[in-house]
């Protein structure tokens, strides 16, 4: 299973990384900074890419903005992939967009929790997931 983190945010990176990966062991976990890796790691290496935590703030444009043209241009690629808004700000327009964007399953606190990452993770029938 792959998983994409896209967070401009090096430290929040490999803190979510390495949460995922206690979790669940087998996983592949891809990152981006920006949208031009975004679209390189879409462009090249999508094969079983099932999971996404988009960041909302970000320079440039925001995670909602991000995930909009990443679908215009990798909505195949992206139809079967579970997408999770990641965020440390308590702004209230945030989880209503969220909620509004049907590709969008949630909006999660950030840094991600082993809870948290277990409880999306268990929603992959295939996965071995680890209790912590």
């Amino acid at each position: 299973m792959k998983v994409l983190i896209i967070d401009d945010n090096p430290i929040d990176l490999l803190i979510n990384r390495k949460m995922i990966q206690s979790v669940v062991p087998t996983a592949e976990v891809f990152s981006a900074q920006s949208m031009e890796e975004a679209q390189a790691f879409l462009s090249t290496s999508p094969q079983d890419l099932r999971l996404m935590f988009v960041d909302i703030r970000m320079p440039v444009m925001n995670g909602f903005e991000m995930l909009e043209l990443l679908n215009d241009t990798f909505a195949d690629v992206l139809a079967g992939v579970h997408v999770y808004m990641v965020s440390s700000s308590l702004d209230g327009s945030d989880a209503r967009q969220s909620e509004e964007t049907s590709y969008i399953q949630a909006l999660l606190d950030k840094p991600l929790s082993k809870m948290v990452v277990q409880a999306v993770m268990s929603r992959f029938d295939d996965l071995d997931v680890k209790k912590v």
